[in-house]
């Protein structure tokens, strides 16, 4: 988490609320990070969910599962996870139901370089669904601020406001 929380201030994104180990309405699910800002181009909220990874080496095993070292059992595409909790805050949040632009989702294996982790590169990236190693930490950032105003604010509402 360390690493990620100084990546956004590296970004210009320090402003940016950070909700951590973020629990989804309605279920035991927990979300890693939920960064919270406005979108540069519209002054509206926008919503990112980081799934954060420490692996240093994963292998896809199908479709959306990962063979790490480390376990007996394979687990779940990071992209794959993140995708499952925006689609599900989304169908869950009645204020998110005609602004599903609002919410982005982001894997991130800040532990890992590309060529460790290959084959999770043939997951197709959505708007719920990014994947970003250590090497990519540029992309990662400019995607970032794609999304998150680094001068955004809010007004007493809570609607952004632009400078």
């Amino acid at each position: 988490m360390p690493v990620f929380l100084a990546d956004l201030v590296d970004a210009g994104l320090g402003h940016v609320e950070v909700l951590l180990e973020h629990k989804l309405p309605h279920s035991p699910m927990r979300v890693d990070v939920v960064l919270c800002g406005t979108h540069p181009c519209t002054g509206e909220s926008t919503f990112v969910m980081v799934e954060l990874k420490q692996w240093s080496h994963a292998e896809l095993l199908a479709a959306d599962l990962v063979l790490l070292d480390a376990h007996t059992q394979p687990v779940l595409h990071p992209a794959e996870q993140v995708r499952r909790y925006c689609e599900y805050v989304v169908d869950e949040t009645p204020a998110l139901e005609d602004r599903p632009h609002a919410v982005h989702g982001i894997a991130y294996l800040h532990n890992s370089l590309g060529d460790r982790v290959p084959s999770l590169r043939r997951y197709t990236p959505s708007q719920f669904a990014r994947l970003y190693t250590m090497d990519e930490k540029a992309e990662l950032l400019a995607h970032l601020r794609a999304l998150l105003d680094p001068a955004g604010e809010r007004d007493a509402a809570g609607r952004g406001t632009r400078r």
